[in-house]
């Protein structure tokens, strides 16, 4: 799914935030070429992930960049 979907299937989500995630490693998309250009294409565990992290992202008590890393990798191998 390219990050343009991703943003239309997660309310309240910006292009500042999908990036965000990629580049601090929460998610990691394959690169698609497309016409010499390359696209991210995310997966539905990486939607998931993104949806689980937004939601812990404004719980105070897991704030910190390191403490939300460790819940979400809680919470995927949980599923």
């Amino acid at each position: 799914m390219y990050a343009g979907k991703v943003l239309k299937s997660i309310d309240g989500l910006t292009k500042d935030g999908l990036s965000y995630f990629v580049r601090a490693g929460f998610v990691k998309p394959k690169k698609i070429v497309v016409d010499n250009f390359y696209l991210n294409d995310f997966s539905e565990e990486d939607i998931e992930i993104i949806k689980r992290a937004r939601k812990l992202h404004f719980r105070p008590e897991v704030r910190p960049p390191k403490a939300l890393e460790r819940e979400i990798k809680s919470e995927v191998s949980d599923h």
